[in-house]
């Protein structure tokens, strides 16, 4: 009861997939997985809990499933006051989900500024690339959608053993 943004991956060779979603308890949101293999799901696990987040359901938090077994998981958390001031944040596990890396933040701007709408693509079997749409040419976030610049799209890489690498900007005017 009260779960919201749902995901659903499928695991390379597509005999199982993992479901995502964000619970909430208390005043912590809680973004949880389970594996569905064969006819049933798993017993629900944690990936990661925050107060701050901006949980919503047009930028649903994800799952990722690489090919050589690690999962990559991201959520938004807020970074300022202002209702659209949030950040990607990264998390990576090479045990399916039981244990999952500090969270990360692909992007360094540090601008109290939207960052959201990931999406992965695989690089090679054991690198992975997302990319986001990144407000960090609009100007401070405020309460509306006014801004003084352009989205941008950036992408960076997700290496092997789950470091993430430098941003890079891919399109300088998205939106």
């Amino acid at each position: 009861s009260g779960a919201m943004a749902p995901g659903l991956t499928a695991l390379p060779g597509g005999s199982a997939a993992i479901l995502s979603w964000i619970e909430k308890d208390g005043e912590d949101h809680v973004l949880k997985l389970s594996r569905f293999e064969g006819d049933s799901f798993a017993e629900a696990g944690e990936i990661a809990r925050g107060r701050d987040w901006f949980a919503n359901w047009a930028d649903p938090p994800a799952v990722h499933a690489r090919a050589d077994g690690a999962w990559i998981a991201h959520w938004l958390e807020k970074s300022a006051e202002s209702t659209y001031a949030y950040d990607v944040r990264v998390t990576f596990s090479t045990d399916e989900g039981k244990s999952w890396s500090p969270a990360r933040t692909p992007h360094a701007d540090g601008t109290p500024t939207e960052h959201g709408f990931v999406s992965y693509f695989p690089a090679d079997r054991q690198r992975t690339g997302m990319v986001w749409l990144d407000g960090r040419e609009t100007g401070a976030a405020r309460d509306g959608h006014d801004h003084e610049g352009f989205m941008t799209l950036r992408t960076a890489m997700i290496e092997a053993d789950g470091t993430i690498g430098p941003d890079r900007l891919i399109d300088d005017s998205v939106c």
